[in-house]
């Protein structure tokens, strides 16, 4: 199966991933990048660059050919009223545009 997972380097997100690639399954892995993403990488993870929180990357892309995906994404406390609706509304966006 291959399954597209959000906050791949975050504390959930790299336990799960790696749960995954040891199960068999194919891991695409959004992360900013940097050494987190390349020890995921470094153990079969497809690695995609970007943010569902800031909107940066090509996110339209992020979902295509997933048969399941994990979306998590870190709180931001000074901004939660508008945070998550804004990274709620890329989500949607991204997975419209998948098949």
């Amino acid at each position: 199966m291959r399954i597209s997972v959000v906050g791949a380097t975050g504390r959930i997100g790299a336990k799960l991933t790696r749960t995954l690639l040891r199960a068999g399954h194919q891991v695409r892995a959004l992360s900013r990048g940097g050494p987190a993403l390349d020890a995921l990488v470094a153990l079969g993870a497809e690695p995609f660059l970007g943010s569902f929180d800031t909107g940066a990357g090509d996110l339209d892309q992020f979902f295509q050919g997933a048969d399941a995906a994990f979306l998590m994404v870190k709180t931001d406390w000074n901004n939660i009223e508008g945070h998550y609706p804004a990274v709620a509304q890329r989500f949607v966006d991204a997975l419209e545009k998948s098949p």
